[in-house]
């Protein structure tokens, strides 16, 4: 499922050829692929360093290939990663030199590692209305960010 800004649609995103020749891009996700949904003409565009090409018969084969699809989760899939999520547990963020007390009243919970059983993420809870509806994770190393 991609996601609709008027007449553009954005198909997914990939990572740009010209931020990795200069040692960026690490995520792989700068290079955006576009559509118009009028004329149906399709490019990809970098947000980072402005590399892009317009998508044509001879390299769309190449440009899909690579291309990570974007989709909404299902209200299903959201609800069953959000319980998931609050059973994680709830303790000092030592490496960002947060207390088990500061933890604890903002909610922030861990991800622990399996083998270890050290963190490896911090998950940081949006609320809407007094409910948790995400959350913003941090992964410790290397150092990403994402949500859910």
């Amino acid at each position: 499922m991609s996601k609709i800004y008027g007449v553009k649609e954005l198909l997914g995103d990939s990572a740009c050829p010209e931020c990795r020749k200069a040692g960026g891009d690490k995520t792989g996700n700068h290079l955006q692929h576009w559509k118009n949904t009028e004329t149906g003409e399709e490019w990809t565009h970098c947000n980072r360093c402005g590399h892009g090409e317009k998508v044509t018969d001879a390299n769309r084969a190449d440009i899909e290939s690579v291309r990570q699809i974007k989709r909404e989760l299902t209200d299903e899939e959201r609800e069953a990663i959000l319980a998931e999520a609050n059973e994680l547990p709830i303790m000092a963020l030592t490496t960002r030199g947060i207390t088990r007390a500061v933890a604890e009243r903002y909610g922030v919970r861990c991800g622990l590692s399996s083998v270890n059983r050290e963190p490896i993420s911090h998950f940081y809870p949006k609320h809407k209305d007094g409910v948790i509806v995400s959350y913003k994770i941090r992964n410790l190393d290397p150092k990403s960010f994402y949500a859910i």
